[in-house]
């Protein structure tokens, strides 16, 4: 059902000591979940020991923190990046293209709702280079990862309710 390295995370956090295991876990989606959503949400759903609550708290949370992060003090982080890690070539013209065709479709909604599948740190982005408010992104972003988070940790209730 889950990839091998998930599978292989949750082992070596099963196999910690008590009460270490469980703060590890919670810190770790928090982490993982601040720079790469969907990674974060599939290790909280495979592993027995995250409840709803958890789930919500520790992926969204970590999202909202990325993003949080991410809008504030994106800029240096960006600038530190492109100084530091050079591009062997630019963006090309048809990736311009498509951002810029999506942001006119559907804006601050649509790239905050693609969030889990681009990373809370590029929709921010995305969002920040097309000069919306920080509030407003803020609150896109937070809505759209609460409404992802807990439709996952629901989805994955029902699904253990119907495998019982």
């Amino acid at each position: 059902m889950y990839p091998a390295t998930f599978i292989n995370l949750i082992d070596i956090f099963s196999s910690l000591e008590p009460p270490f295991d469980i703060l590890w876990m919670y810190i770790s989606v928090f982490l993982v979940s601040s720079v790469k959503f969907a990674v974060a949400v599939l290790v909280a759903l495979g592993n027995p020991k995250f409840n709803w609550v958890e789930i919500v708290l520790t992926a969204g949370g970590g999202a909202i923190f990325g993003s949080y992060i991410f809008l504030y003090f994106g800029e240096r982080i960006s600038k530190w990046v492109r100084e530091n890690f050079k591009r062997s070539k630019p963006m090309s013209f048809a990736n311009r293209r498509r951002i810029l065709k999506i942001w006119k479709r559907y804006g601050l909604a649509g790239v905050a709702f693609l969030a889990p599948v681009l990373s809370p740190m590029i929709s921010v982005g995305i969002a920040v280079s097309f000069q919306e408010k920080p509030r407003k992104i803020l609150f896109a972003m937070i809505i759209s990862i609460l409404a992802w988070t807990m439709f996952a940790a629901t989805f994955r209730e029902v699904l253990l309710s119907f495998m019982k």
